[in-house]
């Protein structure tokens, strides 16, 4: 039996699922921004005009947001 394109495998949906809560443990902006950026695929400047903000701003919330929730995700994944 083949595979249907948009089937999603346990292992990935588990992921998706634990990765879409440690990003709604971000605060209100950031997580517009990553949600932005991941999802809509805008770049910084689009992300800056969408949201009023600063472009430094937009950057500054994507990389501190990032490594937070790589920190978060290793922590849950040396847990496991």
């Amino acid at each position: 039996m083949t595979r249907e394109r948009d089937e999603i495998e346990p292992s990935d949906l588990a992921d998706r699922l634990v990765a879409a809560d440690e990003l709604a443990h971000l605060a209100d902006v950031p997580q517009q921004v990553i949600r932005l950026a991941l999802s809509e695929g805008l770049t910084h400047t689009q992300i800056a005009e969408r949201l009023q903000l600063p472009a430094d701003q937009v950057r500054s919330h994507l990389s501190g947001s990032l490594l937070e929730l790589r920190d978060r995700l290793a922590v849950l994944h040396d847990a496991h």
